[in-house]
Order: structure tokens, then sequence, then C-alpha cells
């Protein structure tokens, strides 16, 4: 079963993927594991951390990948926002638990704080309502246009501090994370690209010619001459300020990089020849993967229990125990979505057994 639902996969997506969430995994420990500094120290304490954080700053694009890659799986099987039943809910608890779990970092109180959830169920419930009644090629090009629109230069103008944050986020303070814009613009660029890649009218061929390739070196030269840019990007609360306000140059030289990667994936000869590699077929098949929206639920629970070990044993400073907690994430990740989501057929099955 494993393998026939693996065959049907895009291997190259999911590399791309995993390598992206691994990425933000090592970000999001850097912000949670050294709460009590303003930055991760410098130099980190272990050659580990070092080389890791390397990895991060390499990817630190990670999340805009992530959820452009998440709105053109849900484009592309073109499913309403009422049949998927179960992600309002889900995102919803997500959100609370991670409103819950900030609060343990800040030492506060519950409090409502704007991040990835709540923009994602904004962006999914209005975006499929949009790729119903506009055309996918007016839709993508509106969409990517808008999402290159400075909104953050409206900051000055909007005056209550949570709308500020939630609309176009609030910097210098670390209150940047995901505001509705211009990012709900890449959602509905993400699901309207996935519209145009199932109707395929718009690809003679999902085969890359000569004059495609030629195409797709501009954005590998602009990305070789700006690359700097992300790699530089400052761990710790200063992260969303940077992240979040660069300009569409930046932006978009690194965006149209991974979107070449991206359209490298749906080359039949590149799945081909992923299929081949073992490796590649076992990291398709991880339910980090698979289950990508748990997966990265729970990876932020385990980063926040090691925080709760940390504080009270006085761990902060143990170079050991950062290194692996990091690890330790990493594979428990894998591990729990796994156990979590056999549970919930598990329950299903026999729910279902009792009604037959």
């Amino acid at each position: 079963m494993t393998k026939k639902i693996s065959d049907n996969r895009n291997i190259g997506l999911d590399l791309i993927r995993i390598n992206a969430f691994l990425a933000i995994i090592i970000y999001h420990a850097t912000w949670i594991f050294w709460a009590h500094l303003p930055a991760p120290p410098r130099p980190f304490p272990t050659t580990f951390w070092t080389i890791a954080s390397s990895y991060a700053r390499a990817l630190s694009f990670s999340g805009f990948i992530v959820v452009f890659l998440s709105s053109l799986l849900y484009g592309q099987k073109q499913k309403s926002f009422s049949q998927k039943k179960w992600l309002a809910p889900f995102v919803l608890t997500a959100w609370i638990i991670f409103c819950i779990l900030l609060g343990v970092r800040e030492h506060v109180e519950f409090q409502i704080s704007w991040d990835i959830y709540p923009l994602l169920l904004l962006g999914f419930s209005s975006g499929s309502l949009l790729i119903k009644y506009f055309d996918s090629k007016f839709g993508t090009i509106v969409s990517f246009i808008l999402l290159l629109v400075p909104y953050w230069k409206l900051e000055s103008y909007i005056k209550n501090n949570f709308i500020q944050q939630v609309l176009v986020g609030s910097c210098p303070e670390d209150y940047a994370d995901w505001p509705i814009l211009p990012w709900i613009f890449l959602i509905w660029f993400g699901m309207f690209t996935g519209k145009m890649l199932k109707e395929k009218s718009y690809w003679p061929s999902w085969n890359m010619n000569q004059k495609e390739a030629f195409f797709w070196l501009i954005p590998i030269f602009l990305m070789t001459y700006s690359y700097k840019t992300y790699y530089e990007v400052p761990l710790g609360n200063y992260w969303a300020c940077y992240t979040f306000i660069q300009d569409f140059t930046k932006f978009t030289s690194h965006f149209l990089f991974f979107l070449f990667l991206i359209r490298s994936t749906l080359d039949s000869r590149v799945q081909i020849f992923l299929k081949k590699i073992p490796l590649c077929l076992k990291i398709s098949r991880l339910y980090s993967n698979r289950y990508f929206f748990l997966a990265y639920l729970l990876h932020y629970i385990l980063l926040f229990s090691l925080l709760g070990i940390m504080r009270s044993r006085n761990l902060y400073d143990n170079p050991y125990f950062q290194d692996f907690g990091l690890i330790f994430c990493i594979f428990s990740t894998e591990y729990l979505t796994r156990i979590s989501v056999k549970i919930f057929f598990s329950i299903k099955a026999k729910k279902s057994s009792r009604f037959n």
C-alpha cells in the first residue's frame, strides 16, 4: 500500500518540501532553544549547530516555498474548502495550540497571535472561491503581481497595533510573521498555478524543451547574484522583520529559482531518474511528507516540550543537550507523525465497523 501511494507522488516535490521542512525545524529550534536571549549565541556552542545553521540559512526561503507548494497541491486537486471537512478544524486547533505554546515561551497568559495558521485558513477559504470563478491564467498573473507590492510601507498609516500586525506586519519588533498582505496572494498564486497544472491546457508538454530551459537561465543567474540576501538572515527575534520585507527584486530572484526547481520535477525524465534512487523513494514515503500539516504541528509541540525541560533542568548552556534536542526533534517528528496517523485510522476503522 505504501509503495502504491509513493508511486503516484511527485518525488521531486517531496524532496524539495522535506529539505525545506528540515531548515524550518532548525530555525524554530534556534528561536525556541535560546528563548532567553534576543538571538542565538555567536559563535554557536558546537560544530553541529554551526553546520545546521548554515544549512538553515541556505534554505531560509523555505517558508515561502512550503506555503506555495501546499497551495499548489490544494489548487491542483480543485476541491472546495467545504469538501475538506478536516482542514478548518485542524488549522483552528493548530492555531490555538501555537498561541498556547507561544505564551509558554514568552511567560505570558494565552493571547491571540497572528501567524501562518490563520493566514492559511483565510487564504484557502478565499482562494477556493476565486479559482471557481476566475480563469486560471488570469488569476495566476494577477495574484503574482499583487504579491510583489510592498504593503509594509503602509505600516505607519495603520494606528491599531493588532490590525497593523495582521495586515502588513509591525517592525522592528518581531510581529511581522505572515501578515495578510502580501502573503495571501502567495496562497492564491499557488492555487491558481495548481489549477493550471490540472487543466494542462497551458502546458504543451511536461518535458522541458530548449527554449524553456533557456528562459529558466534568467532566475538561475539572478539567484547567484543575490543569494546572500536570505543567507544573511538573522536567526532570532529579528528574523521576521528581515525576511518578510525584502524588496521585490530580491524576493523574485529567489522565488523564480525555486519555481524552476518545482517546474523541473514535472519533467517525466526527472521523475524516472529519481525513482531509480532508493533514498529518494524512502524520503518520498516519509509520513512527514504525506501528512505534512500534522508533522508541522508536531515539531512545534516537540520543540516547546524540550524548552520546558531546558528551563526546569537549567540546560540552556548545555551544548550536548542542544545538539540532542535538534536531532531528537527531527527524528521524533517523523516517528510521532506515524504513530498519530496509525492511531487515527485505527479509531476510524473501529468506528466504521460498528456501523456496518
